[in-house]
């Protein structure tokens, strides 16, 4: 068993690093993200993860998909809630592996969505 939420888009353009995006101009962005994902996070009942765990995103999209590590970069911030929440220990390397990421190709954009998981496993 896991943890698993959705989201309706992908992450916004100035949280990826090929943004060229100022600390600034990242700010608003970023607390919107986190402020969704708490809201996210604290619908559900979910369990601690006290051990190693892996993370997968799995993209919905319809045009060009965002390469993976500017996907994994802009959802850092998302992440970083569950270890605030008490979810995850850390998301070092310790203790989270490297993201996984899966596209499959929607035909329209109402279907675009992100759905990310992380699940206890073995390191």
């Amino acid at each position: 068993m896991g943890m698993r939420i959705e989201y309706d888009r992908m992450p916004p353009a100035p949280l990826r690093p090929n943004s060229g995006s100022s600390w600034e101009q990242r700010q608003k962005p970023k607390e919107r993200l986190q402020d969704h994902t708490l809201i996210l996070i604290r619908q559900e009942n979910f369990k601690p993860i006290k051990g190693y765990a892996e993370v997968q995103y799995t993209v919905y999209h319809c045009d060009k998909p965002i390469d993976n590590d500017n996907l994994v970069a802009g959802m850092k911030y998302a992440l970083d809630c569950f270890t605030d929440e008490g979810l995850i220990v850390d998301d070092g390397p310790d203790y989270i592996g490297i993201p996984k990421v899966i596209y499959h190709k929607v035909p329209h954009r109402n279907q675009v969505r992100l759905v990310m998981e992380i699940k206890e496993c073995a390191k």
